[in-house]
């Protein structure tokens, strides 16, 4: 069985292959050969299966007269100048002579905007909170959020869940005598279900409140997370100003920001390595789907009638079969 760690990093092969196979499809169709791609990048290859075909997808969406322009952020000489701690660049291709549309790209499906144990995550909130605070003159209720960022801070990191105490003893025996108490039983400051007890929902339920009692610092949130902006500059090449899926190609924009702040959940989750659990952070959101694309509406509208006729003919058939003098009562469908 792979590991979540090895998910992972298939996760982010993938998402690493889909940018080259868009900036590949987009230098390919504006007129440059394979010879002259190959040249100037190994991985400007042409992708086969699902990430081929979703590039195909998604540079249908780019204007034309850009494709020419496509480039990898690995082709450029991006650097951030970070404000809180070490944030990846959130561009990934970039179109434009001048650089203009810098592009967060996305696969479909659950994406996560942000996720980290306590130290990071704690960065992270603490940096949106302040950003908040200076555009509402004080922030509301900052005391309140304050306090949840300084238990996200002391999130566990080093803990214990019960279906790993035998492999720890096992693999890890120094390390499972020193989360043992004078008592030979599992120190509470190393247990994960006690933390999960008495932490796990309260911060939950406390950031989903506040999110949505204070939506403007949703908003710097998730502005902040899809595009880098107060981190890294606004005309930073590290800062995103679009975003693209299979079946989107968007400026992120105050509406595009809104629309994705309704989408987001926030999660605390246990993350394991080598039976070791500790507590992290996450926002995550679902990118559209292909059944949500506007161009397959009628698609899904006629199969939806399909189906709505073929269920009322099942209805109709069996209402024929059974009368009332073949049972008491009915039999409501």
């Amino acid at each position: 069985m792979k590991s979540f760690k090895t998910y992972i990093e298939e996760a982010a092969t993938k998402g690493v292959d889909f940018e080259w196979a868009i900036v590949y499809e987009a230098l390919k169709g504006s007129g440059m050969s394979d010879q002259e791609l190959m040249a100037r990048h190994p991985k400007l290859i042409e992708y086969k299966g699902s990430i081929g075909s979703d590039a195909k997808k998604a540079i249908k969406n780019v204007p034309q007269e850009l494709w020419s322009s496509a480039k990898h952020s690995d082709e450029t000489d991006i650097i951030g100048q970070p404000v809180t701690g070490t944030p990846e660049p959130k561009t990934d291709i970039i179109f434009g002579e001048r650089n203009q549309y810098r592009v967060s790209v996305k696969m479909s499906g659950t994406i996560q905007l942000a996720s980290g144990e306590g130290v990071s995550s704690s960065k992270m909130l603490n940096y949106v909170l302040s950003e908040y605070m200076k555009e509402t003159s004080g922030g509301i209720d900052s005391e309140g959020m304050a306090e949840i960022i300084r238990r996200i801070e002391s999130m566990p990191t080093r803990s214990l869940s019960p279906q790993n105490i035998d492999r720890v003893k096992r693999e890890r025996p120094d390390l499972f005598q020193s989360m043992l108490d004078s008592d030979g039983n599992l120190n509470p400051d190393y247990d994960w279900k006690k933390w999960e007890k008495e932490n796990k929902q309260e911060i939950k339920d406390y950031l989903a409140a506040y999110t949505v009692n204070h939506p403007d610092f949703l908003f710097i949130l998730i502005e902040e997370a899809l595009t880098g902006k107060r981190t890294f500059g606004a005309d930073n090449l590290a800062t995103a100003n679009y975003i693209m899926t299979p079946n989107k190609f968007a400026e992120i924009d105050d509406e595009y920001i809104k629309g994705v702040a309704k989408k987001t959940k926030i999660d605390v989750r246990a993350k394991s390595r080598k039976g070791i659990t500790s507590a992290a952070m996450r926002f995550d959101y679902k990118t559209e789907s292909v059944e949500n694309d506007p161009l397959n509406e009628s698609i899904i509208s006629k199969l939806k009638n399909v189906a709505s006729k073929l269920f009322r003919g099942i209805k109709s058939y069996f209402r024929n079969l059974i009368t009332p003098s073949d049972i008491q009562g009915t039999i409501e469908l």
